[in-house]
């Protein structure tokens, strides 16, 4: 998989498949991504550091090892 920068400050690998979103990512510090949206569901793991995760309106925060699942269609950011 090539490494890709979809924002300034995030670097990393994605998987994709017609029905899903496999990422991962390095995050600078403080980070931000603003609310968007996939035509896919996107599922990720927190290896290192901590971030807020706003999916549908709903905030989690999510440490080393916590997983998350965004369904298809739903806004999301992180902060």
């Amino acid at each position: 998989m090539p490494t890709i920068t979809p924002y300034s400050g995030a670097k990393g690998r994605v998987l994709q498949t017609d029905n899903a979103t496999v990422v991962v990512f390095d995050l600078e510090p403080k980070m931000i991504i603003e609310t968007h949206k996939h035509e896919v569901e996107q599922f990720g793991v927190v290896v290192k550091g901590s971030l807020a995760m706003i999916i549908a309106g709903e905030q989690r925060i999510l440490t080393p090892g916590d997983t998350y699942r965004i369904p298809p269609g739903s806004a999301h950011a992180l902060r």
